[in-house]
């Protein structure tokens, strides 16, 4: 019986080795005020080697990279969200380019501020 348990428990803590979950990214961000009531947002992504984030455009499967900003008064989205140039290659699986970022790649997001604060 000691051997029985000895064994489901050392199973239970294989198993559960095996169950965590990689970081493969981190994220980190900051403000920048461009003027009395505007601001720039960015958004950077830092990779771990051999993993990869989809760009913004990405078309059907795999999905792209998105971000949702949480509605307030104090700020209003200014047009979209900005990339620089994505790494692009044909997957032969999918069967269509896929533009993507390897490493470390920051996304910016212009912003009105509307409580404009000192």
């Amino acid at each position: 019986m000691k051997k029985l348990i000895l064994f489901i428990f050392l199973i239970g803590i294989t198993s559960s080795t095996f169950a965590q979950l990689e970081q493969p990214i981190s994220w980190s961000y900051k403000a920048v005020r461009i003027s009395k009531n505007e601001a720039v947002l960015y958004v950077k992504a830092s990779l771990k080697e051999k993993w990869h984030i989809y760009s913004l455009a990405v078309k059907g499967i795999p999905a792209k990279t998105s971000f949702a900003f949480k509605p307030s008064k104090d700020y209003t989205l200014l047009g979209k969200m900005i990339e620089p140039k994505p790494i692009a290659k044909y997957d032969r699986i999918l069967k269509t380019n896929l533009t993507y970022f390897e490493n470390e790649v920051t996304f910016t997001q212009k912003v009105k501020l509307n409580k404009i604060q000192p």
